[in-house]
């Protein structure tokens, strides 16, 4: 009787579970927007001469309210997942040059093996949704470097006026 009652109960729990997963969706972006993507100690990527780098700010209105800085808005031109473009560098992508060492916003579409493709992974101890931006097994960490671990990037749309 009691192992009826620990099935019914484990059941009941595995359905509420599933169905809480089930309304978790991938936040949206539209190919013809920009957004800020930063991380939460508020370091927001930024292109700096076609190099990735990170600039410290406020709050993320900050960022999203400066209209005059093409290296922090960045587009995802196939949606999520799929390829980033820096509006700073408008006809190449968001990459890793190894020769150089550096992440940059200067790769040609023609290098497939240096263009970054970003996608989503969920925290789910957290609760929340990232990105994740990388190439070969290596993401763009939370002060612009190269690392092994993906690093929990989010986003914010630019309103562009």
């Amino acid at each position: 009787m009691l192992s009826n009652k620990l099935l019914i109960a484990a059941s009941i729990l595995l359905t509420s579970l599933v169905s809480v997963r089930a309304d978790w969706t991938s936040p949206t972006v539209s190919s013809d927007k920009y957004y800020t993507i930063y991380s939460e100690d508020l370091s927001f990527l930024d292109s700096t001469n076609s190099k990735i780098t990170t600039q410290s700010a406020e709050s993320v209105s900050d960022i999203t309210s400066n209209k005059g800085d093409k290296g922090l808005r960045f587009r995802f031109p196939d949606g999520i997942p799929g390829k980033v473009i820096c509006e700073a560098h408008m006809g190449h992508y968001v990459g890793y040059d190894s020769d150089k060492g550096t992440w940059r916003t200067d790769i040609s579409e023609s290098d497939s093996g240096k263009l970054a493709e970003v996608s989503y992974f969920t925290d789910r101890d957290a609760d929340k949704k990232y990105i994740q931006i990388g190439v070969g097994g290596y993401y763009i960490s939370t002060n612009a470097q190269r690392t092994s671990h993906a690093a929990p990037w989010q986003f914010d749309e630019i309103e562009m006026v």
